[in-house]
């Protein structure tokens, strides 16, 4: 702060109000505070801290960044979930809880069938309405008239409500929205259309396909049928003139590219998002590098654009993404899925500490003292030592049994005819005196030194 400038020098002051206009990254009555980052709206610290005298923000549990504007969400949801603006973990189906650890069905089974708890899969109701998925999630309209197969439907973009209405992959020789009309052996050509299996021409067009003259021209992809105004195009060639590339055609609803993709001039599919195969013909599956199938620790299903991990005990998720841990943490500890490790520090209302690459050796409290070893919680203490943390230090040698171990400085206190730090030295007895000279001794000693060297008959004095 500068002495004797006005608004310390940080400011401009208003000459009528005499109220100090702070500069930026200063605040206080005259400027002489520095102020923390703020929020759009200028809230410092954005309403989720405080500001301490260096102008930085003190951030309230689970907001972060410099100006205490960017939520968190607890246990970042256990690498199951997604975590909102709004710092609240949305979990992927087949979880739940604050956090995205607890696991459920897919989805619930969306209110369409029943979940076994001990295998978390759906089983769909069936009836009039046949659900279907592995959460019950869509069904088909006539059931593809049995002359399908009903496919999920694609998952929306964004807050849109997800479908409930499959789509039909129709049989060969079917065709329609719900595999209900018969599908002609050939193309009806653009003058033509065709109508339950049989191609009708438009009135001056006959042929199959429909066509008033040959199209192919001198061209060396294709050749008209003697008698036909139909161009044959040669294997790998198509249109009418036989001069396009044709593409590999989709198994399931024998369209080019099945359908879900774009023929370029090579004769290749240029597949939609989601889907591939050289027909587009099969499911694109998720992963966390665009460069590698599943992650590289799997391999796609096409059919179900799923991927089945190389090694379910290690890896798991929808692209293999997830690592798990050993033994699952023993339930000591919470996983980092990232990494495939254990944090057995995360555990606070466990009745013990564990340790471990799973989280299953107990710790022992205080570290047995540094006096000895912890095996699973019980301390084996070194020699010298005892207690159940090897806290107290032992006497010499037990005090060889002929004494008792002091508390307070560990010290043996030895009976009787013993001597020694352990009192493992026995004292040897005096030799016996005249019974004048004993009893002399016995009128200034205690009685039981008097009994050891008095005999009988002075006893009977006493």
């Amino acid at each position: 702060m500068v002495e004797n400038e006005p608004c310390s020098a940080h400011g401009k002051c208003n000459e009528e109000t005499y109220e100090c206009k702070c500069d930026a990254g200063f605040d206080g009555i005259d400027c002489n505070e520095k102020a923390c980052p703020a929020n759009k709206e200028g809230m410092a610290c954005s309403g989720h801290g405080n500001c301490d005298e260096s102008g930085k923000c003190m951030c309230q549990d689970r907001w972060t960044s410099p100006n205490c504007g960017m939520p968190t969400c607890p246990n970042m949801c256990s690498g199951r979930g997604s975590c909102t603006a709004a710092a609240v973990c949305e979990c992927d189906s087949g979880f739940k809880g604050e956090d995205c650890s607890k696991r459920q069905c897919p989805n619930a089974c969306t209110g369409h069938g029943t979940c076994d708890e001990k295998t978390y899969q759906c089983t769909c109701d069936k009836g009039t309405d046949t659900w279907l998925g592995d959460d019950c999630s869509f069904k088909c309209d006539s059931q593809c008239s049995t002359h399908g197969e009903c496919v999920a439907p694609t998952k929306p973009i964004g807050k849109e409500a997800p479908s409930t209405t499959g789509s039909c992959v129709c049989k060969d020789g079917f065709t329609g929205t719900n595999c209900e009309n018969r599908a002609c052996k050939e193309d009806c050509g653009d003058f033509g259309e065709c109508s339950d299996g049989v191609c009708k021409c438009m009135p001056g067009y006959a042929g199959m396909p429909c066509s008033k003259t040959c199209m192919c021209g001198d061209s060396e992809n294709g050749a008209c049928e003697k008698g036909s105004n139909i161009c044959r195009c040669n294997e790998g060639f198509k249109g009418p003139k036989c001069d396009e590339r044709k593409c590999p055609i989709g198994q399931k609803n024998g369209k080019e590219c099945n359908g879900q993709g774009v023929c370029d001039t090579t004769g290749n599919c240029v597949c939609e998002p989601k889907f591939s195969g050289k027909a587009c013909d099969e499911l694109a599956c998720p992963t966390n590098d665009v460069l590698t199938t599943c992650s590289n620790s799997g391999v796609c299903n096409g059919k179900i654009g799923k991927c089945v991990c190389h090694d379910t005990d290690k890896h798991f998720g929808d692209g293999c993404e997830h690592t798990k841990c050993p033994n699952d943490c023993s339930s000591h500890g919470t996983c980092d899925t990232s990494t495939g490790v254990c944090d057995c520090k995360a555990c606070t209302d466990c009745e013990f500490t564990f340790t471990g690459k799973d989280c299953s050796v107990k710790t022992c409290k205080d570290d047995c003292n540094k006096h000895g070893k912890c095996d699973n919680g019980i301390c084996k203490c070194e020699k010298g030592f005892t207690g159940d943390t090897c806290h107290v230090k032992q006497c010499p040698n037990d005090c060889s049994g002929n004494g008792f171990c002091t508390a307070i400085d560990s010290s043996c206190v030895c009976f009787a005819g013993f001597q020694g730090d352990d009192c493992s030295k026995r004292i040897a007895a005096p030799a016996a005196k005249p019974a004048a000279e004993s009893a002399a001794v016995c009128s200034n000693s205690c009685a039981e030194v008097c009994i050891d060297h008095a005999t009988s008959s002075d006893i009977d004095k006493w």
